[in-house]
C-alpha cells in the first residue's frame, strides 16, 4: 500500500465497523463472477471473498493507525487480490461495502514501475539492505495481521493459501476470455430452449 499516494484520500476516514459486520455481508454477484473467471467451486470462492472482506477491513484499520503498517499483497495470497479485482468490477456494492463496513473506499494501487525500479535499484546496489528492507516490511504487516486479526489470519493466509490458491493454481484455473465467453452464451442458448 503507497501510504503517500493514498492518505489525503483516507484522511476523513471513519473508523471501520466490528469485523463481524464487514464478514457478514454477502453479495453473491461477487463469488459467481470469480467462478466464470476461474474454475473453482462455489466453495472456494465463498471462502476466498470472505478472506478478501477480511483483508480489506484490516487495510481500512490500518488508515486509522497514525505509523501505518505496510499493507501489501504478494504470492501467497494473490487469490485475495483477484477476488479484490472481481469485487472492484461491481462498483456501486463495492463502493457501498467500502462506506458502508470500512469508513471509506479502500482503493486499489498496485505497485508502480517506479516502485519496483527503485527496489531493483537498491536489490542490485545494496542486496543486503534490500532484503533487511522486505523482511523489516513484513515483519511489520505481520505484527498488524496478528494484532487485528489474530495468528489464525496468518495461518491462513501464509500456510493454507499459498498450498490451495498457489499461483500455478491460478493459472491453472484461470479460464480463458473466449471460454467465459462462450459459457455464457451456452447458458443463454440453454435458458432460451426451455
Amino acid at each position: 500500500m503507497d501510504w503517500k499516494r493514498i492518505d489525503p484520500l483516507v484522511a476523513k476516514a471513519r473508523p471501520p465497523r466490528p469485523l463481524a459486520e464487514a464478514l457478514a455481508y454477502e453479495n453473491e454477484m461477487v463469488p459467481a463472477k470469480f467462478r466464470q473467471m476461474y474454475d473453482v467451486s462455489r466453495q472456494d470462492a465463498d471462502e476466498i471473498f470472505t478472506e478478501t472482506k477480511r483483508f480489506l477491513w484490516l487495510v481500512a484499520r490500518a488508515y486509522g493507525v497514525q505509523t501505518r503498517p505496510p499493507i501489501f499483497l504478494h504470492n501467497p495470497i494473490a487469490v485475495i487480490d483477484e477476488m479484490w479485482h472481481t469485487f472492484i468490477l461491481f462498483t456501486p456494492e463495492y463502493h457501498e461495502y467500502c462506506e458502508t463496513f470500512l469508513g471509506c473506499y479502500v482503493h486499489h494501487t498496485p505497485t508502480t514501475e517506479a516502485e519496483i525500479t527503485a527496489w531493483a535499484t537498491l536489490a542490485s546496489r545494496d542486496p543486503d539492505a534490500y532484503r533487511n528492507m522486505c523482511d523489516k516490511r513484513f515483519r511489520e504487516m505481520l505484527a498488524f495481521i496478528s494484532q487485528e486479526l489474530g495468528p489464525g489470519t496468518i495461518d491462513r493466509w501464509y500456510s493454507a493459501f499459498p498450498q490451495k490458491y498457489s499461483l500455478r493454481f491460478l493459472d491453472s484455473r484461470r479460464k480463458s476470455l473466449e471460454q467465459v465467453s462462450s459459457s455464457i452464451k451456452r447458458r443463454i442458448t440453454e435458458a432460451q430452449r426451455t
